[in-house]
């Protein structure tokens, strides 16, 4: 669970540390996430399907903010601009955590059925 939660966590990182910060410099509103919410996720999908564990899904989420905060280390980069994405970041994990966990417990099983239409 841990090296799935690395893995991908640093597959994510690597990409909001890159791309996601170029995004952000083009300064076209709502162009970051639009981009950048697919691409999480489907990488806290791919961390689900290989460890089969939502605690792996949050921490997929932690490395990948631990990794957002490499974009201090670039020149003219705010703190704003980077603890924003990454509080966003911790959130999306946060929500794909619980959504993991209510579907394991079966607390999202819809009842639908011909009589109920």
């Amino acid at each position: 669970m841990l090296v799935t939660a690395l893995f991908w966590g640093s597959v994510w990182g690597l990409g909001e540390a890159t791309l996601g910060h170029f995004l952000h410099l083009v300064h076209i509103p709502g162009l970051p996430g639009l981009v950048m919410v697919p691409f999480a996720v489907l990488v806290m999908g791919r961390a689900a399907a290989r460890s089969r564990s939502a605690t792996a899904v949050f921490l997929t989420g932690v490395v990948d903010a631990g990794f957002k905060f490499l974009d201090l280390l670039i020149p003219g980069t705010g703190f704003i601009a980077v603890i924003n994405p990454a509080q966003a970041i911790l959130l999306e994990a946060l929500a794909a955590t619980a959504w993991m966990s209510l579907a394991k417990s079966g607390a999202l099983r819809l009842h639908l059925s011909v009589k109920s239409w």
